[in-house]
């Protein structure tokens, strides 16, 4: 499903980003951490890095590989851009930032 929305997409940086920010929290869930991370890239590139979703989705990434003090400034870059449920979720989470 996820290959046919970007060949529908025709090349929509905000819909491929979308779509991609779909699938790496799909992979951070299963714990595919590689597959997650080519999803996240491709979101931030086909964004220009404007999707918030993707540098909370960055976050979570780092978080689970290890990189705690990077995830907190993807986190805060995603709540600086209007991600505002993201301290709701992380307090939720037990991750103080």
């Amino acid at each position: 499903i996820s290959d046919e929305g970007l060949m529908v997409s025709s090349g929509n940086g905000l819909f491929i980003s979308k779509l991609e920010t779909i699938k790496a929290e799909a992979f951070l869930s299963q714990k595919k951490t590689d597959q997650a991370k080519l999803s996240i890239d491709k979101a931030m590139e086909s964004s220009n890095k404007q999707n918030p979703i993707a540098f909370k989705l960055l976050g979570d990434y780092l978080e689970q590989t290890g990189d705690h003090a990077e995830a907190v400034k993807a986190w805060q870059t995603a709540s600086n851009m209007g991600y505002v449920t993201l301290q709701q979720e992380l307090f939720m989470r037990g991750i103080k930032y």
